[in-house]
């Protein structure tokens, strides 16, 4: 109860104002596209590379971890299509979107504060954004892109599969382009060699972090306000099943292969659950609008996901936060 009330209901209140800010439109899309990128441009990018540069040492005790959390994502991704598929007949291209909305989570603005608030969480969660970087947005393009004439049929093909491995590399390069992985990367390698800052720099980075994640979390509820209405009732099958995949299936079947992986590690378990116990995130309304496939569903889902994960959050802190 201590951890909810000191660590996890804090974060929702910000989320709460964000919301307030947008629905009495006292701020507007443009505000939230300029506060979102100073926070995933500058904020978060510093606060990350200074945690890091402040933490002891990554160790290579991290890599069973971050190879469970792949195999675990090569499992989803296929399960999640094949579920958008034949359980809600959706073509290739939704089904992929469906697969996205189901595997990508609020990792960055709200998984991360939490994980830097928690004593050994913060690297771990950080290598898991590296992966994530590369596998979720990689697979997820190369789904919501699928050549038309499969598409069409809802089958595989050659061309269709040189796309898929095309995307993952290109999401590779992508990935290191992030400020944020590519800081966490730096910060990594950095932190071998235990390095001492002058001190107007440290704290100047000290002050600029300090502003990350409680301007990232506002920036969530600005945009959850300005998410276009969704009749919820009309897209309940799809709410219902990517809400089970993303923080019910994922959280677990992670869980299960990082423990056996990592010999039940906590230090290590705790960060890939809440990793992947994270609600659908709101890159997955950008991605669907962008690739026009699964609009309306990705927006109901990151809103309902959200409002669910201020329950299945604070358990799994209580859980496996000590």
């Amino acid at each position: 109860m201590a951890l909810f009330l000191t660590l996890v209901l804090p974060l929702y209140l910000i989320i709460g104002l964000g919301v307030i800010a947008g629905f009495f439109k006292i701020l507007g899309e443009g505000e939230a596209k300029a506060l979102l990128a100073y926070v995933f441009s500058f904020a978060m990018p510093i606060a990350v590379f200074n945690f890091f540069i402040n933490s002891p040492p990554v160790g290579l005790d991290i890599l069973p971890m971050m190879g469970g959390y792949f195999i675990a994502l090569i499992l989803m991704f296929p399960f999640a299509t094949w579920v958008g598929l034949k359980l809600h007949a959706y073509p290739m291209r939704v089904a992929g979107g469906h697969a996205f909305t189901s595997i990508c989570g609020n990792a960055v603005f709200l998984g991360l504060p939490i994980a830097m608030a928690i004593e050994g969480w913060g690297p771990p969660f950080l290598m898991l954004m590296v992966v994530e970087g590369i596998i979720v947005f990689g697979v997820g393009t190369a789904l919501m892109t699928w050549p038309e004439k499969q598409a069409a049929k809802n089958t595989l093909g050659h061309t269709a599969f040189a796309q898929l491995f095309g995307n993952i590399f290109s999401g590779a390069g992508r990935a290191l382009r992030n400020p944020i992985v590519f800081s966490a990367i730096l910060g990594a390698i950095l932190s071998q060699f235990q390095p001492t800052l002058p001190a107007p720099l440290s704290i100047t980075m000290d002050k600029v972090g300090a502003t990350a994640g409680p301007t990232g979390l506002f920036v969530i509820g600005l945009s959850l306000a300005m998410l276009p209405r969704a009749s919820y009732k009309r897209l309940l099958p799809a709410i219902t099943s990517v809400t089970l995949l993303k923080l019910v299936m994922l959280p677990i079947l992670t869980g299960g292969i990082v423990w056996v992986m990592t010999g039940g590690n906590p230090t290590l378990l705790g960060p890939a659950i809440l990793m992947t116990a994270m609600p659908s995130a709101v890159a997955s309304v950008v991605y669907a609008s962008r690739y026009e496939v699964f609009n309306e569903e990705a927006a109901a889902c990151v809103t309902v996901g959200t409002a669910i994960s201020l329950i299945t959050i604070p358990i799994i802190l209580a859980l496996f936060g000590g």
